[in-house]
């Protein structure tokens, strides 16, 4: 069951969290997670990645990431991408940011193409080495 369309989740979680009810806050969190897709998942990734609206976390925004993926949003294959790319909170690693961009735009993300072309021009050398 998706829960896309419950766009109240963050402010039950919010409200729980301001009065200090933690166990609450945790137990909206987890039920609202059961049901979540790929998109989802790739949303909160977001957040976590920018920090809009909640404290800054890489990390997290990686594990949601790969949740996406699970779930099947091929968006988070970009997002991977970049996270590779640029070294977010781990070592970076061209040759996992261009396989991230690959399987994005086998699957038919465009800003996966587009992502892969560039890092293609930009490193090239790097990734003949890599080979």
């Amino acid at each position: 069951m998706c829960l896309c369309g419950f766009s109240s989740y963050f402010d039950m979680v919010k409200a729980a969290l301001k009065n200090k009810n933690y166990q609450k806050a945790k137990e909206f969190h987890s039920k609202a997670e059961s049901g979540m897709c790929g998109r989802k998942y790739y949303r909160l990734g977001l957040l976590y990645f920018k920090g809009d609206g909640v404290v800054q976390d890489r990390t997290r925004a990686f594990d949601y990431f790969l949740k996406a993926i699970k779930h099947g949003e091929i968006r988070a294959y970009h997002a991977l991408g970049l996270i590779y790319q640029y070294g977010y909170e781990r070592p970076q690693d061209i040759v996992r940011a261009k396989r991230c961009f690959e399987k994005g735009a086998e699957m038919g993300d465009f800003v996966a193409k587009i992502a892969l072309e560039r890092l293609l021009r930009s490193h090239s050398y790097r990734l003949r080495k890599a080979s």
